[in-house]
């Protein structure tokens, strides 16, 4: 009866507060008037509200930027006007932009710190003792320029606390968020951070989902980062999150890791991008389990460490996996991790899976998908998954094309197709610039990567194109032209114009990495810069001699803002002279 009682009278307490609840304002126009309850009687601080506010009331801020270092009182609520109207600048001399105590909600507002490198630095700060509990929640903030945009911290778990940090966005930071509270969820959140998106620190527990999470987006030749860390954590979930690395491939380390573990379990997950390891684990734990993950993109391993792992997807590792063996336990499931090219609709920006791939249905086989079938492997499989139609998409268009001329034939050859439905190529001829790529002007099938023929006569020139084709009959669009032409003046053979282009860069728009391909007829210098759209430099991405052929540069734009760009070639002969130039735009969207 007496618990009963003490219960009772907490639930008549906290209606009392409810009921008394205030909503109070801050602007840069209002008298700051007391008790501020009106736009025409705002506060001129944050802190001025606060200070004279109660549990239970909320603070509504106008636009502005409040250079000020907020400490919530219990159970309030702080609510901005959104991330471009309302700003809390730090002060050069604080250590935090907001303090969070117990029930408090922090939403719709930005947070601008004074730079990632500067110690003791946090946009939001949680911090419990011995006593009481820290139960907040942060929705729909946008930290920047911390050296730890959100940390959640306890000294011990005799409460129950929870953090929840949602719909946010984090970039220019150190560190993303950083959980050692009894429990934290983090879901639904773009993360971008130096060192470590999510950092599960002693003894933190949390339910990680839905997020994009970034590291290194901002010193490309950074040599030790980890996307997602651990320190004696108890057992967290990081699921359904893209995950991803934007440093240079040549000066990545072993220590350049997506997720290093300790006891969490790893599943549904997408690694794309440049790693050193791609996952990372220590020692063994029975909690642990690695399924359902597309991993890709480690210079040195795709997986190392002494864990089960079982129906993840590996592509594109230079060693898929090395297994360390400890106390006998098992290696490597050979059968249920698969290796494959995963067919994703865009593989730069959508992760959505296309209808023949084979990541549909790979996935454990005890776990279901929302539409109850088996789990896919991937970003959209598993419970938190989502339901969608799977498109039946035409392949890739082929690319990379060489040719070579040996009197009256002609030798082509290409870059490999990997799509699981993947069927043939179909090579196109015509003497007419820009042909229609039809079944009238087809010369050839092949489903090998190379095709050899003898030129038909001609008058002027020949052209040659191909496309792909699937097994439902599905053609992609037509690769670039081939030109060729007679021979010297008696016109004794043929040769291949190889024109000098620069091609459209792939993905447009895209973000944050693109590739520039072109075409030299000749060897030379090239010299390919990207420019702002009002022409200043921003990056020289080539300056060498290239032979002859077909060349493709990478172009990240991790460090830029959203816009239209310029890419422009200049060739010059080995003489010095110049060739060639020529300039495209391209759309870079954050």
């Amino acid at each position: 009866m007496k618990t009963r009682r003490i219960f009772t009278l907490l639930i008549v307490t906290v209606m009392m507060f409810s009921l008394n609840a205030e909503t109070r304002y801050v602007s840069k126009t209002g008298s700051s008037t007391p008790p501020y309850t009106s736009w025409a009687t705002a506060a001129d601080s944050i802190m001025t509200a606060m200070r004279f506010s109660e549990f239970g009331d909320t603070i509504v801020v106008g636009d502005g930027i409040f250079t000020e270092s907020v400490r919530c009182i219990p159970g309030v609520v702080l609510l901005g006007s959104g991330w471009e109207n309302t700003w809390i600048q730090i002060p050069q001399d604080s250590v935090f932009g907001v303090r969070m105590e117990d029930l408090c909600t922090l939403s719709n507002l930005k947070i601008t710190g004074p730079g990632m490198f500067l110690p003791d630095n946090y946009g939001v700060f949680c911090f419990r003792g011995y006593d009481g509990r820290k139960s907040v929640r942060v929705d729909n903030v946008k930290i920047t320029a911390c050296g730890l945009a959100a940390t959640f911290f306890s000294t011990s778990f005799t409460y129950l606390d929870t953090a929840r940090f949602t719909n946010s966005v984090i970039d220019s930071c150190r560190t993303g968020v950083d959980v050692s509270c009894y429990y934290a969820e983090v879901f639904n959140n773009n993360i971008s951070a130096y060192e470590h998106a999510l950092y599960l620190a002693i003894s933190g527990e949390a339910n990680v989902y839905n997020n994009i999470l970034v590291a290194m987006p901002y010193n490309s030749l950074h040599y030790r980062f980890s996307v997602t860390t651990y320190s004696f954590n108890r057992p967290s979930h990081i699921h359904n999150n893209l995950i991803m690395s934007r440093v240079y491939y040549d000066v990545l380390t072993p220590f350049c890791i997506g997720s290093e573990l300790g006891v969490d379990t790893l599943s549904n997950n997408v690694y794309v991008g440049n790693f050193g390891r791609v996952i990372n684990t220590h020692s063994v734990s029975d909690y642990r389990d690695i399924y359902n993950n597309y991993i890709s993109g480690g210079k040195f391993k795709g997986f190392e460490g002494e864990s089960h792992i079982r129906f993840n997807d590996f592509w594109n590792n230079t060693v898929h996996w090395n297994w360390l063996s400890v106390g006998g336990t098992a290696p490597i499931d050979t059968i249920t991790n698969i290796i494959h090219y995963p067919m994703f609709v865009n593989e730069d920006e959508d992760y959505h899976l296309q209808k023949f791939s084979p990541l549909i249905n790979a996935g454990d086989t005890l776990k279901q998908d929302p539409d109850g079938t088996r789990s896919d492997i991937g970003l959209y499989g598993g419970q938190s998954g989502a339901s969608y139609t799977y498109l039946d998409l035409p392949p890739v268009i082929p690319r990379g094309i060489t040719v070579e001329i040996e009197s009256d034939k002609v030798s082509l050859r290409w870059k490999k197709n990997y799509e699981s439905d993947f069927k043939d190529y179909l090579i196109y001829g015509d003497t007419v610039q820009g042909f229609a790529a039809d079944s009238t002007r087809l010369i050839g099938i092949t489903a090998d990567t190379s095709f050899k023929t003898i030129i038909p006569e001609f008058n002027g020139s020949y052209f040659m194109t191909l496309r792909s084709r699937d097994n439902q009959g599905n053609i992609s669009e037509p690769s670039e032209e081939i030109r060729i032409v007679p021979a010297g003046v008696a016109q004794e053979g043929h040769e291949v114009v190889m024109e000098y282009q620069l091609f459209n860069n792939y993905p447009n728009p895209f973000n944050p990495e693109t590739v520039i391909g072109y075409r030299l007829k000749s060897a030379g210098r090239v010299i390919l810069t990207v420019y702002t759209i009002t022409g200043e430099p921003v990056r020289v991405l080539e300056d060498r001699e290239l032979p002859a052929g077909y060349h493709e540069t990478v172009f990240r734009g991790d460090e830029l803002a959203s816009g239209i760009y310029l890419y422009k070639i200049d060739v010059r002969s080995p003489e010095g002279v110049p060739v060639y130039t020529s300039v495209r735009k391209m759309l870079l969207l954050k």
